[in-house]
């Protein structure tokens, strides 16, 4: 028989799932760290053809750099996932966390705890 709605959610909560989700979207708010190089037009990591640091607002205040990159968190992510050589650990670590939180979702936590969660 399939869980119900309500031990998906339970099994979420036991996996971690917030935790995970709060890591993927700080891990987007790190994208303004490897754009102030593009901001100020020194050599950086990001790809040639970047969208979103193309729009993205440099001299905005924080928030609003923050806010830019929460709303436009796939072209973040897109660009965070093809960062050249030097930054290549950053594309590793977010895909691992996403992996994990993948993992989360779909895994009863018994299968989690004991298979995915003690390696990363």
């Amino acid at each position: 028989m399939a869980p119900s709605r309500r031990q998906w959610v339970g099994n979420w909560s036991a996996n971690g799932v917030p935790k995970l989700a709060g890591v993927i979207l700080l891990g987007a708010l790190g994208y303004s760290q490897h754009v102030k190089s593009y901001c100020e037009g020194k050599e950086h990591s990001l790809p040639a053809a970047s969208a979103a640091a193309s729009g993205y607002p440099c001299n905005a205040s924080g928030l609003e750099r923050a806010l830019y990159c929460l709303s436009n968190l796939t072209a973040v992510y897109h660009d965070m996932f093809r960062l050249h050589a030097r930054d290549r650990w950053v594309s590793v670590q977010l895909a691992m966390s996403a992996f994990q939180l993948l993992a989360a979702i779909v895994l009863p936590p018994a299968l989690f705890h004991v298979h995915i969660s003690p390696y990363m």
